[in-house]
């Protein structure tokens, strides 16, 4: 959930090849990828320079958010007893002890309890949205967008559409909230990625 305040950052001069980064940045409206940059330059170089932060700053804030998961968990020990593996074994190649499947629920039915906990989080109602994006690559279906379901069910009389970028989906989305806020097309944005990988 995303609230719009005036503030774009302004790019410093830079070599050749990060010019046509930039060129590339202003195109797509990448504020958040801007920002990604100068946190890992800051890593990497340890400086952090407060008019760097300023140049970088995206272009609305969080409000809230929520999150939802299937009522299933199966532990590692549960797949050793079908698989030829151990928790162990997964467990010091992966860090994982169990993970959550989904049997009865759908992937609306997670989207939707995940943007009723954002927007209750938020203090903001479904009706004032201006735009419902969500990252998804195992939506419940094609047509009607799996933005459009949610926004269904949550009373929200706005545009709403998918993008898709698997593991970098969430980002992606995110950036194309700030372009719309950054441009005055859209107040308040609900961000939803949603993903069922127990059915792939």
């Amino acid at each position: 959930m995303f609230s719009w305040y005036p503030m774009r950052p302004s790019f410093p001069a830079k070599p050749r090849m990060e010019q046509t980064w930039r060129f590339l940045a202003h195109k797509v409206e990448t504020s958040t990828i801007d920002y990604l940059r100068y946190s890992v330059r800051a890593m990497l170089t340890g400086q952090h320079s407060e008019s760097v932060r300023r140049r970088t700053a995206l272009s609305f804030q969080i409000l809230g958010t929520g999150s939802a998961l299937p009522a299933r968990s199966v532990s590692n020990e549960e797949l050793s007893g079908f698989l030829d593996t151990s928790d162990e074994w997964i467990f010091s190649r992966t860090g994982i002890k169990s993970r959550r499947v989904c049997t009865t629920e759908t992937l609306d039915d997670l989207a939707v309890d995940a943007s009723l906990r954002a927007l209750e989080s938020a203090d903001v109602d479904a009706s004032d949205l201006d735009l419902v994006i969500c990252s998804t690559t195992t939506g419940d279906h094609l047509l009607p967008a799996q933005a459009c379901a949610v926004a269904e069910r949550l009373g929200a009389n706005c545009a709403a559409f998918d993008v898709s970028g698997a593991c970098a989906g969430f980002v992606l989305a995110l950036d194309v909230a700030d372009g719309f806020i950054a441009r005055g097309r859209a107040q308040r944005v609900l961000v939803v990625a949603a993903e069922q990988m127990s059915r792939v």
